[in-house]
């Protein structure tokens, strides 16, 4: 049995901390809005929109990432039994985490703060950011234009995969594992959800998996980058 107990978490302290995450991010969007416009590249609307979404999903994640590292040190059985045990950092974790992120996530995240339950599993989800750091600097960097065929963008495209195969899909398998061994534990309605949502979770990033590999590592997309790389120099 767990050494550490459950709490509950209120209403009002999930609406506090909610509303101050999304507070903190549109504070976070002016402050990004007014840097970004300084930036030539970023002249056109849909490149400014683009990447300075990016710029605070991926602070987020990193924010998120942190959080993550912390509460799974100071309450590790959060892994163990992914039901019933939490804390008052743990719910502090998943409203500051859920603000910037899917509505099928934050559906699901809602659920655990409602619930008072499942703090564990929505903790192992949040173990994803870790990847989405080094996602959307994969995507920064492109942007930017920095060569494929680089030192530093091979090495980010080589730990974008590792984090991508360790922190996305294996996480999601794991999850798949401990919800179908636990079936019997969890509500035929919450059951449905998180399946549905894992399903959902697992096809996107196969797709966006597939996409990466195609990009970063087909050596016909190499040469013709390192092509374009070299004609843009020249010019």
């Amino acid at each position: 049995m767990s050494q550490y107990k459950s709490i509950d978490f209120s209403y009002q302290e999930w609406l506090f901390y909610t509303l101050s995450s999304i507070i903190f991010f549109l504070f976070y969007n002016l402050i990004c809005a007014h840097s970004l416009s300084k930036f030539e590249f970023l002249r056109t609307h849909w490149n400014f929109w683009r990447f300075k979404n990016t710029l605070i999903s991926w602070s987020h994640a990193v924010i998120a990432s942190i959080l993550f590292a912390i509460n799974v040190y100071q309450m590790p059985d959060l892994l163990d039994d992914m039901i019933n045990v939490s804390s008052k950092f743990s719910y502090i974790a998943i409203c500051v985490s859920k603000v910037p992120l899917s509505i099928i996530i934050i559906f699901i995240f809602s659920i655990t703060l409602s619930l008072n339950r499942y703090v564990g599993y929505t903790t192992a989800a949040i173990s994803i950011e870790f990847n989405t750091v080094f996602l959307h600097l994969r995507f920064m960097s492109v942007f930017c234009n920095i060569d494929k065929n680089s030192l530093k963008f091979r090495l980010l495209s080589i730990l974008n995969l590792v984090t991508f195969v360790i922190f996305r899909l294996l996480t999601l398998c794991w999850m798949t594992r401990w919800i179908i061994l636990n079936r019997s534990l969890i509500p035929p309605v919450w059951f449905t959800i998180g399946s549905l949502g894992l399903v959902v979770m697992m096809t996107i990033n196969i797709f966006l998996l597939k996409r990466l590999v195609q990009s970063d590592f087909s050596k016909e997309k190499t040469i013709m980058n390192g092509s374009e790389s070299t004609i843009k120099k020249s010019n």
